[in-house]
């Protein structure tokens, strides 16, 4: 009996990702975890280069010469980075400085709250 209560806790430790063709993972599940370091749901699979230098392309904004462009600048940020083109952390310093332009550029007049 104590032989079947290690190999239960034997599977238990290991992945429990199936793949498509039925057969189980066989590699050892991370502490407190269903599954391995590759089929965790957080891990992040490795990604073709060709693809990793597509997000790095530049794109141009240009300059915002009233609250139609900025809007249509911001807009495009947030297209970008829906469409997973742009990371998270560069349309945030995008949106920032698009933001410091429309807070202190006198050629874009914001509207004033009623």
């Amino acid at each position: 009996m104590k032989k079947t209560i290690e190999v239960i806790k034997d599977i238990r430790t290991l992945c429990t990702h199936v793949f498509e063709g039925g057969h189980r993972c066989a590699s050892p599940a991370l502490q407190r975890e269903a599954f391995c370091y590759y089929h965790h749901p957080y891990h992040k699979p490795i990604q073709n280069p060709t693809r990793r230098r597509s997000r790095r392309q530049p794109f141009a904004l240009p300059l915002p010469s009233g609250q139609s462009d900025l809007q249509h600048a911001v807009y495009e940020v947030i297209r970008r980075l829906a469409a997973n083109q742009i990371s998270n952390r560069r349309a945030g310093i995008i949106l920032t400085a698009l933001d410091n332009i429309g807070r202190n550029s006198p050629q874009v007049t914001n509207p004033s709250p009623h």
